[in-house]
């Protein structure tokens, strides 16, 4: 089974819209994997390591209360965000299991 890993796919693309109420874009869905790895790490985000456009979704994410902010570079998801990358990461990324048995 091939999967375009990172893929926005439509299906996917009205999941998020629904979940999170607004616009979903590649961006944001690239940028989940490296706010997964810092939340499993040491929450800590590199400033360098981001676009001023993942930076601007950072703080569009703790304004909706998805991410906490302790200054100056730890993020840490809720819970509830947390699955919800994980679905997006899962759906986009990961031939899963299931993927494999309808083959």
């Amino acid at each position: 089974m091939e999967k375009l890993r990172g893929c926005l796919t439509e299906e996917l693309k009205k999941k998020a819209e629904q979940y999170l109420g607004r616009e979903f874009t590649q961006n944001e869905l690239r940028l989940y994997p490296y706010l997964c790895d810092c939340a499993l790490n040491d929450a800590r985000i590199e400033r360098a390591k981001t676009s001023p456009e993942e930076q601007s979704i950072m703080s569009m994410l703790e304004s909706e209360g998805r991410l906490k902010r302790e200054y100056p570079s730890y993020m840490h998801p809720t819970r509830e965000f947390w699955v919800f990358m994980n679905e997006c990461l899962a759906d986009s990324y990961v031939v899963l299991a299931e993927d494999l048995q309808s083959e």
